[in-house]
């Protein structure tokens, strides 16, 4: 997984494009933005500046989603091992 990606597609989707309206937007092809959704591709900034234009939005707003889910994504891994580090111990394991 590709933490700093981009689910273009629900951002379509949530902004009420279809996936051929909103490729043209960016200039991009249809299967573009499903590789990117699944990590296969990356976005340049030229195409997060284009997607902000399409959502009438700052670039800065897109960046800041991309933020939020990187610490989601490491809060979620701290998370994951304290709760791991906490059974470990609990059960008696070295740490």
């Amino acid at each position: 997984m590709n933490i700093v990606e981009i689910n273009i597609s629900r951002l379509q989707k949530n902004n009420g494009y279809s996936l051929p309206e909103f490729s043209k937007h960016l200039n991009v092809s249809t299967s573009f933005i499903p590789q990117v959704d699944r990590g296969k591709t990356s976005v340049s900034i030229t195409i997060l500046k284009d997607i902000a234009n399409a959502l009438d939005t700052k670039i800065g707003s897109i960046i800041r989603l991309l933020l939020r889910q990187v610490f989601i994504f490491f809060a979620l891994i701290v998370k994951f091992d304290f709760i791991t580090l906490i059974n470990t111990k609990h059960k008696g394991g070295k740490i």
